[in-house]
């Protein structure tokens, strides 16, 4: 049986993403395409979305999510990688902080920001990683990306531990965070653990840890534990269509719908849904093409099965 869809895998500290990915593939007896949304460092846990079968065909549609996280961090230690796994390039005296104050020094990151990307990433510069130079001792400039951080909440201090949480756009690394506070604090800093707590639809509290999936696995039933496309892409907007529509779409035909029902703008995506509410695939609408304000022409981009 042809399987698809998505788990909302519990990662643990230690293995990659790419990891978690091979461990579920090696799960099917038949060849499937599985891959992961947003990677995790081996040392983060917590939400790994897992594409089965023609889910794998959504990652476009899920890059601008919102995604939220516990993190912990240390001042006075400031490290290569920027996290606690890196060489310590050097060590500095905390004074006493208070969690008021490291409130104030996180809201400096409110808002819309720019940030580099750490030397240990996965970023491609002129074709090569940067995390493949960093291991040759070599360091480069890098290009600052805008990212914005939406909410920044300090829970507690212990001696030179701060524990926070944070809700940031695509692109931000928490570790390079950690890094920016511990600089503006000045004692310097690094992350020492990070939890993803969401990623869009996907929460921390609806996770399945990957022994349980491996339980599940064995008793063939992890289609019970599948969030289906059209849950998964719950953040776009659903449409309806008949049955003679739904034919033409299917074979690649824009089509002219009456959109008066519906608050639609030129290239906006949503998911298309047949007259027995399921779904078609993934639609768009063409720009430049209204016949009217009640009609615009709606063209197929991704079709599932």
């Amino acid at each position: 049986m042809s399987m698809s869809g998505f788990l909302n895998l519990n990662k643990i500290s230690g293995p990659t993403s790419h990891d978690i990915v091979v461990k579920v593939r090696e799960s099917f007896k038949e060849k499937v395409k599985v891959g992961h949304l947003g990677t995790l460092d081996p040392l983060a846990e917590g939400v790994l979305p897992i594409a089965i079968g023609s889910a794998t065909r959504t990652f476009p549609f899920f890059l601008e999510l919102r995604k939220s996280y516990s993190v912990t961090m240390i001042f006075g230690k400031i490290t290569g990688t920027q996290d606690v796994t890196g060489r310590l390039i050097e060590e500095n005296q905390v004074p006493e902080l208070e969690l008021s104050k490291c409130q104030d020094f996180l809201d400096k990151f409110l808002g819309e920001t720019s940030q580099s990307p750490p030397m240990f990433s996965a970023v491609n510069v002129g074709g090569k990683r940067l995390y493949e130079l960093a291991r040759d001792g070599i360091e480069i400039d890098r290009k600052k990306r805008n990212i914005e951080v939406f909410s920044i909440k300090a829970n507690s201090i212990s001696g030179p531990y701060l524990e926070f949480e944070v809700e940031c756009s695509r692109g931000t690394y928490i570790r390079t965070l950690c890094h920016d506070l511990g600089q503006f604090q000045g004692s310097g800093g690094c992350m020492v653990s990070l939890r993803r707590t969401s990623l869009g639809p996907f929460r921390i509290e609806n996770t399945l840890s990957l022994d349980d999936f491996a339980a599940l696995s064995k008793s063939n039933s992890m289609s019970e534990v599948f969030v289906s496309l059209s849950d998964a892409l719950a953040h776009l907007p659903l449409m309806n269509f008949a049955d003679s529509e739904e034919d033409r779409l299917r074979n690649g035909i824009t089509i002219d719908c009456l959109v008066e029902n519906y608050d639609f703008s030129e290239n906006d995506d949503f998911r298309m849904l047949n007259s027995r509410g399921n779904l078609i695939g993934i639609g768009r609408v063409v720009p430049g093409n209204q016949g009217s304000s009640k009609k615009m022409k709606i063209r197929p981009i991704k079709i599932f099965n």
